[in-house]
């Protein structure tokens, strides 16, 4: 039984986790974000590495659905293929995340010196 199918999936469910909580984050931040240069760097780059992490998103799932773009007599490459760009989406999904706790811990601080 072959693992590719599970990791496309959840690829796929993550994906647009990471949009929703991109959203949701401008939503909340959207004042702070208008004030502050550096939370709207901060956001710049989240913004960025969620391009990134769509991109290896989409990379990842187009093998499962578009089998006529590759060859079809080379299974290895197609794996090969899915397994890099899971790993880049993990990166660029890791740094997403990380790049957001900063930015909505920074938020809160902000926040807390503008209300004292």
């Amino acid at each position: 039984m072959s693992v590719l199918p599970y990791i496309s999936l959840f690829i796929g469910i993550c994906t647009p986790l990471l949009g929703i909580a991109f959203g949701i984050t401008w939503v909340d931040l959207h004042y702070q974000l208008k004030k502050s240069p550096h939370l709207r760097a901060q956001f710049n780059t989240i913004g960025k590495r969620l391009c990134g992490a769509i991109f290896f998103a989409a990379i990842n799932i187009a093998p499962s659905y578009l089998p006529f773009l590759f060859y079809p007599g080379n299974k290895n490459d197609t794996e090969f293929m899915i397994f890099a760009s899971a790993a880049a989406f993990l990166w660029y999904a890791i740094g997403f995340l990380a790049t957001f706790v900063e930015l909505i811990i920074e938020a809160k601080r902000e926040n807390a010196k503008t209300r004292t």
